[in-house]
């Protein structure tokens, strides 16, 4: 079944949105991390207004996934909506301001697509029989970087909250996670998961001197 097309949506993404993050990198080769899974995001966004891509690439709990392990990660491609694409855009966007330029890019998109793709596995196990999507892991995973490296490394940038990034960071942080006032623990859960996997490969990076923050 076809999604229903939203034409607005498509206009602000084609003509505001996306050129604008094309244009910030001159060169393929100069791609931040950031970058990458916006793009990603803004693709699949726009597929799923012609194709039924929701439920295709969703991530399923155990009880129901029937052997298709690679929602795990094709989970984090998709979101529900504009608010939602939005939402996350501009929470990758912040945090990769603070954190893209002090570590390496392949280090940085492997540790994210390694922490979001495991909290999605986890959260699998927890709640058996949900069906979930979204792109926010891979931002807590980000977040969860921010934290070890702010604990562990004192030649690491300050992180100030005082700062356009630090206050955006902080508000998507509470506003993402309002949730379990109303009762929904799951989604505390799905962004706690990545910001603790996240934060411990870093610590065990930066104990083993395999990451540098600088």
């Amino acid at each position: 079944m076809l999604c229903k097309i939203d034409h607005c949506s498509i206009l602000i993404f084609c003509d505001i949105i996306f050129p604008y993050y094309l244009r910030r990198e001159n060169q393929l080769k100069k791609l931040k991390e950031s970058t990458v899974w916006i793009i990603i995001w803004i693709l699949i966004y726009l597929a799923g207004f012609f194709t039924n891509i929701y439920d295709a690439f969703s991530n399923h709990g155990i009880h129901i996934i029937n052997g298709q392990y690679y929602r795990f990660f094709t989970g984090l491609l998709l979101h529900t909506g504009l608010i939602h694409i939005l939402g996350n855009i501009l929470g990758i966007y912040f945090t990769g301001k603070f954190l893209d330029h002090q570590i390496s890019q392949w280090k940085l998109l492997l540790i994210t697509v390694f922490s979001a793709t495991s909290a999605n596995a986890i959260f699998s196990v927890i709640a058996p029989n949900s069906i979930s999507g979204g792109g926010s892991p891979v931002v807590f995973s980000l977040i969860g970087l921010i934290c070890v490296s702010q604990l562990l490394c004192k030649d690491a940038p300050r992180f100030h909250f005082r700062t356009q990034y630090g206050e955006w960071i902080v508000g998507y942080t509470i506003l993402s996670n309002i949730s379990p006032l109303l009762g929904n623990f799951s989604i505390l859960i799905i962004h706690l998961l990545p910001f603790l996997i996240a934060f411990l490969l870093g610590f065990i990076g930066i104990k083993c001197k395999l990451l540098k923050f600088r």
